[in-house]
């Protein structure tokens, strides 16, 4: 998969996500119309919350996997190990 591709299907997933937002909100609305509304609304956004979290994480998991960063080599430094572990 070229780069662009890459891009471009991480766009779709954007929409979708926006989508996905927009209905949530809706039905946001809607639960505040009934009478016990706001339980309902507040498991709706506590699970909402949760899921983009998760989203999210996988998203930065995936992107810091694929790049080949350019990580700085670990240096031994005699000074910052403590004398317990000498």
């Amino acid at each position: 998969m070229t780069h662009f591709h890459h891009l471009y299907s991480i766009e779709n997933e954007r929409r979708k996500d926006m989508l996905r937002e927009a209905e949530q909100h809706r039905l946001v609305r809607m639960a505040l119309k009934n009478d016990h509304g706001h339980v309902r609304l507040y498991s709706t956004m506590l699970a909402w919350t949760g899921r983009s979290l998760v989203t999210w994480g996988y998203w930065l998991l995936s992107h810091t996997g694929q790049r080949p960063t350019q990580s700085k080599t670990w240096v031994y430094k005699p000074e910052l190990v403590s004398p317990q572990m000498k």
